[in-house]
């Protein structure tokens, strides 16, 4: 049985690692960005002190990222939301437009989101 090491194994090489934001970027492809944080100035500074090799990161926006999720599951509705409208009811909103034809007569729309 191995006993538990923390030491990096032979096969597996660490690099210095910047997140970035708005960019894309190749491999293999030279791009001019600007890295102004104090970690990612340090992770750059470790890479050109070596081989010249840096690890990109792409950083996501937890917020965008967690109504994704939901949007994805089905879990992203209006009245989970709390908003401050009031939530679509397709029998009302038949009830006011079943006397029109094809959308002429008198507005009578309430303003309603949907659910």
């Amino acid at each position: 049985m191995e006993e538990y090491s923390d030491r990096t194994p032979a096969d597996i090489a660490r690099y210095p690692m910047v997140p970035i934001r708005d960019v894309v970027i190749f491999p293999f492809t030279k791009v001019a960005f600007k890295i102004g944080r104090p970690g990612s100035v340090r992770a750059l500074e470790m890479a050109l002190a070596s081989d010249r090799t840096i690890f990109l990161s792409t950083q996501h926006d937890a917020t965008v990222a967690a109504f994704q999720l939901l949007a994805a599951t089905g879990q992203l509705r209006a009245s989970s939301l709390a908003l401050d409208a009031p939530l679509y009811d397709p029998s009302v909103h038949y009830n006011e437009n079943a006397n029109r034809w094809f959308g002429l007569g008198p507005n009578t729309s309430t303003g309603y989101i949907l659910p």
